[in-house]
């Protein structure tokens, strides 16, 4: 929920423990809002085992997921009581912090009015709270988090110190997740952290997953995969919960099942002061690259875990004209962000982009929807099923 449109109390839990376990401190803050629940957490991996379990405190109501990370000190010598370690050293001057982070995202976010943000009135009522001497480096970055959170955008965060602000709403959707499609596979020929390819029992069609396009991933199944598309008589193209990473493999995919230059978004970005200031729009466009059958029907997998990059590998995939998008609409999160740091060291993204479908309509809070709308059903998952992928199945030849 955007600031200012309901009062809020906050909660926010916090634990340190020191060397013996024997302290743990705790603060708490609720983020209250029409049908918001806030989580906050520790990193379990760097807890005991004997705590990790412990470590999660869940507020659910309707909507989406406000998700804060602390990140627990274990390291020898640190945590023997409640200091303030949301700053790294130097520690920042609040009202120069505060100015400057307010001035990038004015100057800089593109989607204020299509998240309906007044970003004068979060001036006016933060700006006040923030003194220099009184204000300190945890007060600091518990309002600028409050902010970011707000923005209600994926590409929206703050790192501050310990402290991870980012806002999470996967959780309030259907999961539609492709974990029994490996059940529907005869035979799998590589399985990376990137890329599944194996055949689809009882018919000539292949499956691909792909999930994720993050350029540290093993991606080497996929040449292969592409390869032999010709050899079937149909693919699966599964992308459900892609969380996106590099543009550039989808590219890469795409160009080589297209014969002919397509336009598949339009994107301008801020370049001005002003908070509707942008670029003109510019088409993004895809070309042939050493193409492969053409003809082959290809089924596109998709759900709410299918975001960001990846979304833009479903625009590519949906102009071609031997595509069907199967599943659930995409997540709707297309901001670019770049990253600006201040004087502490404290980080924080920024959408800095819109991107529309050629007809217009703007991807972020909208997604991309399916041509064919399917739900994975808690008992289709417990049974071993895949209805997303079912369907797909149905309409190859």
């Amino acid at each position: 929920m955007l600031l200012g449109a309901a009062r809020r109390t906050a909660w926010r839990s916090r634990f340190i423990a020191d060397e013996g376990r024997r302290l743990r401190c705790h603060r708490r803050r609720l983020f209250r809002g029409d049908g918001e629940h806030f989580v906050a957490g520790i990193d379990a991996a760097s807890r005991p085992a004997d705590h990790a379990a412990a470590m999660m405190t869940r507020f659910d109501v309707q909507r989406p997921t406000i998700v804060v990370v602390f990140l627990a000190l274990f390291a020898l010598g640190l945590g023997s009581g409640c200091g303030d370690d949301s700053g790294s050293p130097p520690a920042v001057a609040a009202e120069a912090a505060f100015e400057q982070f307010w001035t990038d995202f004015d100057r800089t976010y593109s989607y204020f009015e299509r998240k309906g943000i007044d970003w004068d009135d979060v001036y006016a009522r933060y700006r006040p709270r923030v003194v220099d001497g009184q204000t300190s480096q945890r007060e600091l970055a518990d309002m600028l988090g409050e902010i970011v959170l707000s923005f209600r955008d994926l590409h929206v965060s703050l790192v501050a110190g310990q402290a991870n602000y980012f806002f999470q709403n996967r959780s309030t959707f259907a999961a539609n997740s492709p974990d029994n499609a490996i059940e529907y596979l005869s035979e799998v020929f590589g399985d990376t952290s990137a890329v599944l390819y194996g055949t689809l029992e009882g018919a000539n069609a292949i499956y691909v997953r792909i999930k994720t396009l993050n350029n540290s991933a093993d991606f080497s199944p996929l040449d292969q995969a592409l390869s032999d598309f010709g050899s079937y008589d149909g693919v699966v193209l599964d992308l459900r919960d892609n969380g996106g990473g590099s543009e550039d493999v989808a590219r890469a995919v795409v160009s080589r099942i297209t014969t002919e230059e397509r336009l598949f978004r339009r994107v301008r970005v801020r370049n001005g002061p002003g908070r509707n200031d942008f670029e003109p729009w510019r088409d993004s466009t895809i070309e042939a690259v050493q193409p492969i059958a053409s003809d082959l029907p290809i089924m596109v997998l998709t759900n709410r875990g299918t975001v960001s990059s990846a979304e833009g590998f479903v625009a590519m995939l949906r102009v071609l004209p031997n595509t069907r998008i199967i599943g659930d609409t995409t997540r709707g999160s297309t901001g670019n962000p770049g990253e600006f740091t201040l004087a502490n060291g404290w980080r924080y993204r920024i959408s800095r982009w819109q991107a529309a479908l050629p007809d217009g309509q703007l991807i972020e809070d909208e997604g991309i929807a399916p041509d064919v709308a399917v739900t994975n059903t808690n008992d289709s998952m417990a049974e071993g099923r895949d209805l997303i992928l079912e369907a797909a199945l149905a309409r190859l030849p």
